[in-house]
């Protein structure tokens, strides 16, 4: 859910950016940052979440931990960094 959060929020963020009219942003890296980074990690929450019953516990662990710290990542540095 909180990856889905994060992809609802980017498009909102790149916009308050683009109507700040500072030329050269957002640049590519914003866009990354702000849509491309969320809707991976909403693909890979989405696909633990649908094999999870296929998947070891272990496996399911290991994949929601990744999702939480990547998720950590993007926190920070949507909030400008660390």
């Amino acid at each position: 859910m909180l990856w889905l959060l994060m992809v609802l929020i980017g498009p909102s963020a790149i916009e308050g950016i683009r109507d700040q009219h500072v030329p050269g942003y957002p640049n590519e890296g914003q866009l990354r940052l702000y849509v491309l980074v969320p809707l991976i990690g909403l693909a890979g929450s989405g696909a633990i979440f649908a094999f999870a019953k296929r998947l070891p516990a272990w496996a399911r662990r290991i994949g929601t931990g990744i999702s939480f710290f990547a998720l950590l990542l993007v926190f920070m540095t949507f909030g400008g960094g660390v």
